[in-house]
C-alpha cells in the first residue's frame, strides 16, 4: 500500500502546475465525475469581465463530455443538454449572451403569421422573457 500511496503522489507532485498569482477576475465551476469532485477555474488577467460565452462553453462541454453538476441525481436529471451555438448568431446586447433564431411560424394567441426573429433566451428580474431584438439585417 505505501508504493502506491508513494506513486500516487509522485503522480500529483510532477503534474502540478506552478503557483500562480491572483487573477483580478476568476470563475469556478464544480463537477462531478464517477463520483468525484473536481473544480474548474477560469482566470482573467485583465480586469476585463470572465465572458460568459467562456463559461457556458466550458459547462456545454463537461456536460456533454458525461460530467454531473452534483452528486444528487434528482438535480443532474433536471440538466438539460446543451444548445449548439450558431457562430453567427447576434449576442445579446443585455445578457451578452448568443441569441437564437426562431423561425417563422403563426402566433398561438392571434393565429397571424410573424417572421423568422432573433431571440435571447434569459428572462428578466420579473420573469418575462428578454426583449432585445438585433437590427433586422441579422436575420
Amino acid at each position: 500500500m505505501t508504493n502506491m500511496n508513494e506513486d500516487i503522489t509522485d503522480t500529483l507532485d510532477n503534474s502540478m502546475t506552478p503557483e500562480m498569482p491572483e487573477a483580478p477576475q476568476s470563475i469556478s465551476v464544480s463537477a462531478y465525475y464517477k463520483g468525484f469532485k473536481t473544480i474548474f477555474t477560469i482566470r482573467k488577467e485583465s480586469n476585463k469581465s470572465v465572458a460568459v460565452t467562456q463559461t457556458t462553453a466550458l459547462i456545454d462541454g463537461l456536460v456533454e463530455a458525461g460530467w454531473k453538476p452534483s452528486w444528487n441525481d434528482a438535480t443532474n436529471g433536471a440538466v438539460k443538454a446543451p444548445v449548439k451555438v450558431d457562430p453567427n448568431a447576434p449576442i445579446c446586447e443585455v445578457h451578452n449572451v448568443a441569441m437564437t433564431l426562431k423561425p417563422a411560424g403563426v402566433s398561438k394567441t392571434t393565429n397571424k403569421p410573424y417572421p423568422a426573429f432573433w431571440a435571447c433566451g434569459e428572462k428578466l428580474q420579473d420573469g418575462s422573457f428578454c426583449r432585445f431584438r438585433p437590427s433586422q439585417n441579422k436575420v
